[in-house]
Formats: structure tokens, sequence, C-alpha cells
């Protein structure tokens, strides 16, 4: 499923992974250093995030959560990278926020080196994860992927948008 949701995502149309603010798209090398594309939310990635998505969420949070944004499918070739950040945002015009960001690894972890997903202030790292492993975690948390040091890494990332929190 992963090979073919990696042949189907459509990167032959993948841009520079940027960041967004207040309308404006920009881009900075030095903090993203990726090629992406997206895929709709009800597209086979899609539904499968979303499962994923409100399983975890039904176990662990029970955040009001409504719907997932595109599906982002990454590219992180030798030197890729995207630096500590977070997910959310603050409330947009309807009252809405990210609250749940969802990554599946879609590549096998000796198809690269490096590229880990590093959570700040978890106390255990998380090891590589195996192709097919999906992590979901609240988009509040600091987040980053070193730098690819060889090979590929492929991800889907899903983001639940529900009502601002409290």
């Amino acid at each position: 499923m992963c090979d073919l949701i990696i042949k189907e995502a459509g990167m032959n149309k993948a841009f520079e992974g940027g960041f967004m603010k207040e309308g404006e798209t920009w881009t900075n090398p030095a903090m993203r250093n990726t090629k992406i594309v997206f895929n709709e939310p009800t597209s086979v990635v899609g539904c499968i995030m979303q499962t994923y998505i409100h399983l975890a969420n039904s176990l662990v949070w029970n955040y009001h959560i409504g719907y997932i944004e595109p599906v982002q499918i990454g590219k992180y070739t030798t030197g890729s990278h995207y630096d500590w950040h977070v997910d959310s945002y603050d409330p947009d015009e309807n009252n809405m926020q990210r609250k749940l960001s969802a990554v599946l690894l879609l590549s096998k972890p000796t198809e690269y080196s490096g590229g880990m997903l590093e959570l700040k202030d978890i106390k255990t790292p998380l090891p590589k994860l195996s192709k097919g492993s999906i992590i979901v975690f609240p988009s509040v948390l600091l987040h980053r992927v070193t730098e690819v040091t060889n090979g590929t890494r492929y991800t889907a990332v899903a983001w639940s948008i529900g009502p601002a929190f409290r």
C-alpha cells in the first residue's frame, strides 16, 4: 500500500515545501528543505490517515475534531530536513485550528539514513519507524525531521481540524 501511495501521489508535480502566514506562502531552505504534493482527504491515503487519527483520538485525547486537511506527501532526499516547528496555528476566522498531526512512513528504514522524526520534550526518543508505521501526536508538540544523509525518505502527513482549544 505504501508503494502504491508513492506511485499515485503525483511526485512529478512536487514543489518546495514552505510556510504560510497571513495568506502568503514563502520558503526557507535553512528551516525546511523537502519536496511535497497534496492528496485529497478522500484519497486512499486520506482515508487511512483519517481512520488512524480518529482511532488515536478516541483512545488518548478525545479532542473535538471534525475533518482532515489535504494529505501532504513528502520526499526527503540527501540534505533534506525540517527544523523544529509546531503544526498548530492560531484559530482561523471560523475558530478552527489543527489539533492532531499524523505521520505515515512510506519508506523502509533501510532506504535512507538520518531523517529521524524527533518530538521535543518526549523522554524516550522515537525509534526509526518501519514502513507503514503511523504516529499521531498533538499538533502543538514541537518536532522536527533531522537531515537525511543518504537515500530517500517518503512520508504522508495529515492534520485534523476542530474547534479551537479553550
